[in-house]
């Protein structure tokens, strides 16, 4: 670490992880991300390491684009707005409300982003409104309230200190890496893992 560098610390928040991190800024510039050695949650995935590549990528689109003659053009946001609001009036009138599905993906669970879109999608008249949730850990909170009454807390076993494991309907790792790290350190001190 330069002297010019400071430590934020945070969460990565690509999945629902949310593994502690460490943000490396230089002049206000994040330029690595490493992990949170004092967080329980802290195994970082490739996705966690590419933070500063995908927020500063070229490739990013920052501003608001319309394809016009097969070609991606910048618009301002007025325009956007004006177009999106277009759109949106012209489903309603000519399919009716209900031919409208938000679909919000898991990156954007825990923050208000939920909340806005529900509220947008009962102004706009749909009940149309599916998030993420739905093919990824909905049915882990369905099962704990099946199984133990109501969802458990914590998101996250301790694997440390238990002697048996069950993985159900799971792959952690292709999901969960950091988890998949833990499931192997515990069968390496004696637990069993049945899938």
């Amino acid at each position: 670490m330069t002297s010019g560098t400071r430590i934020v610390k945070s969460l990565c928040h690509i999945c629902l992880s949310c593994c502690g991190i460490d943000a490396h800024v230089e002049d206000d510039r994040l330029v690595k991300v490493t992990p949170m050695k004092e967080h329980p949650v802290n195994r970082l995935c490739v996705k966690a390491s590419s933070i500063p590549g995908l927020l500063y990528s070229p490739q990013r689109v920052t501003h608001p684009m319309r394809k016009v003659n097969g070609t991606w053009q910048e618009v301002s946001w007025d325009e956007a707005f004006d177009f999106i609001g277009d759109k949106l009036a012209g489903i309603k009138e000519n399919y009716g409300a209900k031919a409208l599905v938000v679909h919000l993906g898991e990156p954007v669970i825990g923050t208000e982003v939920p909340r806005v879109a529900a509220r947008f999608c009962s102004l706009y008249g749909t009940p149309n409104y599916t998030t993420g949730a739905s093919l990824c850990f909905a049915a882990k909170g369905i099962g704990h309230g099946l199984s133990l009454g109501r969802h458990m807390l914590p998101l996250f076993p301790n694997y440390k200190d238990t002697r048996c494991m069950v993985v159900w309907g799971h792959n952690p790792q292709e999901s969960r890496v950091g988890e998949a790290a833990d499931i192997l350190s515990a069968q390496k001190k004696g637990a069993s893992l049945i899938v």
